[in-house]
């Protein structure tokens, strides 16, 4: 168990792993008895989670981390969970020297190619007992590592910024965003932090294509809800709504 000073609540204690099957079923097993902020880390995982049930690529040089938060938010409102931690990750990424957007649902972009995925699990009972929040980072990975579908449309902070990344750093300033941000929700600012991630974001305005387990659709991506879903207006003039799925833009 580790203690990283100058953080206030996110990050406080760290229980870290050399390797572990997966950093959020950990933190799910933890979150009942520990204290919210509480994070798990590991150098690698051998069955990371991605979004749509599918398999994260977790090998040796990544951060992967995960967050236990406990919200008062209603259960419907998670998912927003999700934005708001991809945009503190974006952030500290571009405080790197390079700019990282956001993209719906819980992507971080970097020069055109996905850097970060976020995953937010949740526990329930009638309210929200807790969420543990997942952060999937290509920092020090080795691109040619990646399987060869996601080579071409993913990369490493160290090919982009073409240096070795910083873990402890790094970690230490997701964490402070995280808590601005996630201390804003929680002070019934979810606008003004919903019109930053806008601001962050590589895709509002413009036509994307959605994908989710049933459908597939393409159109201008018009706002986020509160709740976290993305507005879309499709080609025949409808304003749909994708509640999670998977987001690429359409030049």
């Amino acid at each position: 168990m580790l203690r990283l000073r100058q953080v206030k609540q996110i990050g406080r204690v760290v229980h870290f792993f050399r390797e572990a099957e997966s950093t959020n079923d950990i933190a799910k097993s933890l979150a009942r008895k520990s204290r919210e902020g509480t994070v798990v880390v590991a150098e690698t995982q051998t069955r990371g989670k991605g979004g749509l049930g599918r398999n994260w690529h977790s090998p040796r040089g990544g951060l992967w981390i995960s967050i236990i938060l406990k919200p008062s938010l209603p259960p419907a409102q998670t998912p927003v969970l999700n934005l708001v931690v991809s945009l503190a990750v974006a952030e500290a990424i571009s405080m790197l020297g390079i700019e990282a957007k956001t993209r719906w649902p819980n992507d971080v972009i970097v020069r055109g190619k996905k850097i970060a995925g976020i995953l937010a699990e949740a526990e329930f009972n009638g309210r929200t007992n807790y969420v543990v929040v997942g952060c999937g980072i290509d920092t020090n990975v080795e691109i040619e590592s990646f399987p060869e579908d996601i080579r071409q449309r993913a990369s490493s902070l160290r090919r982009e910024l073409g240096m070795e990344i910083d873990h402890p750093g790094l970690m230490k300033q997701i964490f402070t965003s995280i808590e601005f941000y996630y201390r804003q929700l929680m002070d019934g600012y979810l606008r003004e932090v919903l019109e930053r991630w806008k601001a962050q974001s590589d895709m509002i305005g413009r036509r994307v294509q959605i994908r989710t387990r049933n459908e597939s659709f393409a159109g201008i991506s018009l706002d986020i809800e509160s709740d976290g879903s993305l507005l879309v207006r499709t080609q025949d003039g409808q304003v749909q709504r994708a509640f999670v799925g998977e987001c690429t833009l359409v030049e």
